[in-house]
């Protein structure tokens, strides 16, 4: 059974039932008010009877049945029996018919005044009267057509009423599902829509109840499974990015050792420059795994204290141990050279970052230079690399962050446009400020403020 189906069913049935419980409620009190009505008109009418009964001599009968049986005094198959003190009939309408005296209603009507019954169909009503000294207890029954014609057309009314009702609650009942589930049909449409190409879907639910919780959600879900293919992408492209240098480097010290014989202490030295490399490749699989999980949960990185003059420093020595033509100078504002600047965070990460940026600024400067200004203002470190290389146009400074963004004036560079992607990533999990100033064949300054 569907959901929607469900929904109408369910909301049919509890509309359906209040309003057969209205119906039957209206016909109930309608039925017991015109009741009531009727044994107070036969009450007043046994009252009145009596009265006039007693006017008369000797209880005339014929006088008195000529005057009470006029059409318009009379009710509808009208009985009455008119009993002195000592239960002597004094009075009948029907002498024709047997009276069956009840002794016991007789006494009873002496003790409580009045009393309601039925006999058959008709209503009766049996009453002790007082008239001039004299006790009386007269009974009177009659059938209230006028009622029952009235309450069989206000069954029949009511039962239209409620079927015609019914169907409009049923049509309403349909119409409330559909927007009941109308936005979780748009979920399960967006779910079977949404693949590893197209998570950038959401659904747009302005609501503050439990459909709007869904929706959000869901979207919550979606930017998280976003974001984790994301960060995998990224991994391998970073990956793939940062490792090419020392596998090339490995393979370059592989290839010279197997031209030739050497001696032990040359393979000696190639063998510290392999193991240089496996463990710089080592430091970098850790921290771009660090980065794939940051990416999904910062806490699974591990933070620790560092000392950022160190970092430069190894960063350095790494980039122009491996580019002999890298020409690095650094100076320092407000920071005595060598000093300890302490800092929280992931060293390989950070050590990526720095190793990018100052990489960058090298790969593409025609002199391979780059100036760095390490300085500390107002308790703010920052790292300013400058260069005097190609620039950045202004529109592709907007993406140059993007994975695999390259700008157009450095296609005949070699690289893949992941570099300042990934320092993005960095800056943004360590919570650094990341500042690019670039102009067209005039240089680009980045600023890292710690």
């Amino acid at each position: 059974m569907s959901l929607k189906f469900r929904f109408s069913l369910i909301f049919a049935s509890v509309l359906g039932g209040i309003h057969l419980v209205f119906s039957l409620s209206i016909y109930w009190v309608s039925y017991n008010f015109r009741q009531v009505e009727f044994y107070e008109k036969l009450q007043d009418r046994a009252i009145l009877l009596t009265q006039l009964a007693a006017e008369f001599d000797s209880f005339n009968h014929e006088l008195f049945l000529k005057f009470s049986s006029r059409p318009h005094f009379t009710l509808d198959d009208e009985n009455i029996n008119i009993y002195s003190s000592d239960n002597v009939l004094l009075f009948t309408n029907h002498p024709e018919k047997k009276q069956n005296v009840l002794l016991d209603k007789i006494e009873q009507i002496k003790d409580v005044g009045s009393i309601r019954f039925n006999n058959g169909l008709m209503e009766c009503v049996g009453i002790k009267v007082k008239f001039r000294g004299k006790t009386f207890t007269t009974f009177i029954e009659a059938f209230d057509y006028s009622r029952a014609n009235k309450l069989n057309e206000l069954k029949k009314q009511l039962i239209f009423i409620f079927f015609a009702g019914f169907i409009l609650i049923s049509l309403i009942s349909v119409i409330f599902a559909n927007q009941m589930i109308k936005p979780i049909l748009l979920l399960i449409y967006q779910i079977r829509n949404t693949t590893l190409n197209n998570l950038k879907s959401r659904i747009e639910l302005k609501r503050k109840d439990e459909i709007g919780e869904l929706a959000e959600s869901y979207n919550s879900m979606i930017d998280r499974l976003e974001k984790g293919f994301k960060a995998q992408k990224q991994f391998v492209a970073n990956a793939s990015h940062e490792l090419r240098t020392p596998l090339a480097s490995i393979k370059n010290i592989v290839q010279v050792a197997l031209q030739q014989n050497r001696d032990e202490d040359y393979y000696k030295n190639l063998l510290v420059k392999a193991l240089d490399q496996i463990n710089r490749m080592i430091k970098l699989s850790n921290g771009l795994l660090d980065l794939a999980k940051a990416n999904i949960d910062k806490s699974n990185v591990i933070m620790n204290k560092l000392d950022l003059t160190e970092l430069l420093w190894h960063a350095i020595e790494i980039l122009t141990t491996e580019n002999k033509n890298y020409k690095i100078k650094i100076s320092y504002q407000g920071i005595d050279e060598g000093s300890e600047v302490d800092y929280w965070g992931n060293v390989h990460l950070l050590q990526l970052l720095i190793l990018n940026i100052v990489e960058n600024a090298c790969k593409f400067s025609e002199n391979n230079t780059a100036d760095i200004l390490f300085k500390k203002e107002n308790n703010t470190i920052s790292l300013l690399v400058k260069d005097s290389g190609i620039g950045i146009d202004d529109d592709d400074l907007l993406k140059i962050t993007e994975p695999a963004f390259r700008g157009k004036n450095a296609q005949g560079i070699s690289g893949q446009g992941i570099g300042l992607a990934l320092v993005k990533s960095v800056a943004d999990l360590h919570n650094i400020k990341l500042k690019i100033y670039s102009k067209l064949n005039h240089g680009t300054t980045v600023e890292v403020v710690f």
